[in-house]
């Protein structure tokens, strides 16, 4: 991934634009047009939790969780680059951050999140997977 995605994702952190879909969605067109895969799976997992806030409403409790998982993982990948690290590391720490999405947000039981997955099938979409 390049170091100008990396600061990129940082600017993402810094304003809190996670909450701001849209941003959120530029965000991952950006990543998508990115020439490896680990901005491709990055760009993946972001379409999918854009979707998800789409979708339902965030209660509090469930924006602060999002925000300790996504946070210090979106963190490691960003350090990953940086670093100068190997694509393959930096494609593990973007599917250890995919994977905890998906976990925390599979977990939602809320009312809202209960009916999203009927509509759209038992568990995440699958562009969290």
């Amino acid at each position: 991934m390049a170091l100008d995605l990396a600061d990129e994702l940082e600017r993402l952190i810094e304003q809190d634009a996670v909450w701001d879909t849209g941003g959120l969605g530029r965000c991952a067109q950006r990543l998508a047009t990115g020439p490896d895969e680990p901005a491709a799976s990055l760009a993946r997992c972001f379409s999918g939790l854009q979707q998800r806030l789409e979708d339902v409403p965030v209660d509090d409790r469930m924006r602060r969780n999002l925000e300790g998982v996504l946070y210090p993982r979106l963190w490691k990948v960003i350090e990953a680059v940086r670093d100068g690290l190997p694509p393959g590391e930096q494609l593990n720490r973007v599917r250890a951050l995919d994977r905890r999405l998906t976990e925390l947000l599979d977990g939602d039981r809320s009312e809202g999140a209960t009916q999203w997955r009927q509509e759209v099938g038992q568990g995440p979409p699958p562009t969290l997977r």
